[in-house]
């Protein structure tokens, strides 16, 4: 494949991956949660492994003090809790609470319906070459 048409291919997914982040965070809006789509990002991250306050900051690419803000605020809530690491005292590590997997389980469920509802209008061709696509992206992300 042609430069030109790889880079065609990249522009296509750099325009289509905002619209899709866009009608999610309105629908995940619709929803009344009572976390910002930023927090449930952090939330998704926890989910995966607990982090410490600079680790999420840099994968959020956001600050310390504002990542801080954002722990501090989801704590309030009992969504994550922070501990001290038992190999570096001076280290806090950050992991997801119960209430916080259930929230998040909650809200991906609920997510993942509305967005079913887009699909559900795809023949099952283009849901298979959309799947593949995706898996594709994912795999290349992920490296």
């Amino acid at each position: 494949m042609s430069k030109t048409s790889i880079q065609a291919i990249a522009r296509q997914v750099l325009e289509t991956l905002p619209l899709t982040m866009r009608v999610v965070t309105a629908e995940f809006r619709r929803g009344q949660h009572p976390i910002l789509p930023t927090q449930l990002g952090v939330l998704f991250i926890l989910a995966e492994q607990p982090h410490n306050l600079s680790a999420l900051a840099e994968q959020q690419a956001v600050s310390l003090p504002t990542m801080s803000n954002t722990i501090t605020s989801l704590a309030r809530q009992g969504l994550v809790q922070r501990s001290r690491d038992e190999s570096d005292r001076r280290m806090v590590i950050i992991e997801i609470t119960a209430a916080g997997q259930e929230l998040l389980s909650n809200i991906l469920h609920q997510m993942i319906a509305q967005v079913s509802h887009f699909l559900d209008e795809l023949s099952p061709e283009d849901l298979s070459t959309l799947q593949a696509g995706l898996t594709i992206m994912h795999t290349l992300f992920t490296n």
